[in-house]
């Protein structure tokens, strides 16, 4: 059954989309872009549902030689002029990201850590704000040529 209304969620987590999701080729090609490497290393991704009212938790594997350091490091060079994006220090190696600091944001939150050779991405959303509503703000203001920030940058709330 791919339901997705909160009746048939609610008191329940599943992964959804296994291997094919819609976002996995737009993952792949920022990876490329980020790695410097054509085609991009191979990539899982999967989502989960769960019964909230806001959120998105996205978690994606890929094998690579670089360091949780590295990882941080460019993230922080790639997100630099994005204001909606924030990079937990490379000091919290392992910790992901939660949903409840971007509710009620244009925010997003990532992390990363590494083990063996697996690298690990986390990234936090309020689905409704940046996920839906921000972002069409976000590409509107950029449109009409306005501050990318206009309208969007009040305090997170918890509905």
């Amino acid at each position: 059954m791919d339901t997705k209304g909160y009746a048939e969620v609610n008191e329940d987590v599943a992964a959804y989309k296994v291997f094919g999701h819609s976002h996995t080729v737009e993952m792949g090609k920022a990876i490329a872009l980020l790695s410097g490497t054509k085609p991009a290393p191979p990539m899982t991704f999967l989502p989960y549902l769960a019964p909230m009212t806001r959120g998105i938790l996205a978690t994606c594997f890929v094998k690579g030689s670089a360091t949780h350091e590295e990882c941080y490091a460019i993230a922080e060079k790639f997100y630099a002029n994005s204001p909606f994006v924030r990079v937990l220090s490379a000091s919290r190696e392992k910790e992901s990201v939660h949903t409840k600091w971007a509710t009620g944001s244009n925010l997003v939150f990532v992390n990363y850590a590494k083990q063996g050779d697996t690298i690990i991405a986390f990234a936090a959303i309020d689905n409704l704000e940046k996920g839906a509503a921000g972002q069409a703000v976000q590409n509107a203001n950029l449109m009409l040529e306005l501050e990318a920030t206009l309208g969007l940058m009040g305090a997170p709330v918890v509905p």
